[in-house]
């Protein structure tokens, strides 16, 4: 696990998404290679036939991505996220978007998606992130060997 004071920096940051914020996107809960993301659905989120846009979806599930991608502090990027949408979100419901890590190695993860409404699975999305080699915090907050295995 990550020390106590960088999670809390590293939090700190991941909370800083305005686009996420912008969409009402809010994280909930993160950990190694894990990210759980909730939103409210509103008037704005919906398309012009009255149902919830599949963009909205897509982002809701991207930010998931973005946490547990960056969570391990390694800088991180998404190069690929393909998704199937199964069911319409109700409108005015909201929707829980959960990332969850497959696997990783040096260079890239890759993480199962998906985007809950209720007891109810809307969409699923596998995703593949860039890790860079440069550091959240500086690398020289994490030590030699958390930098080796993460």
């Amino acid at each position: 696990m990550i020390d106590h004071e960088n999670f809390h920096r590293l939090d700190e940051l991941l909370r800083q998404d305005s686009y996420a914020r912008s969409i009402g996107v809010e994280i909930v809960d993160w950990g190694g290679g894990i990210a759980t993301a909730s939103a409210a659905v509103l008037g704005d989120h919906l398309n012009f036939l009255g149902g919830v846009h599949g963009g909205f979806v897509l982002s809701g599930a991207d930010v998931a991505l973005g946490v547990a991608s960056n969570s391990w502090g390694r800088v991180a990027v998404a190069t690929s996220i393909d998704i199937h949408y199964l069911a319409p979100p109700e409108p005015h419901t909201d929707i829980e978007f959960i990332a969850t890590e497959v696997h990783r190695d040096r260079k890239l993860g890759t993480y199962a998606l998906e985007a809950r409404s209720g007891a109810r699975t809307v969409a699923t999305a596998t995703a593949v992130a860039f890790r860079t080699d440069q550091w959240h915090l500086g690398a020289d907050e994490w030590t030699e060997s958390w930098r080796a295995h993460h």
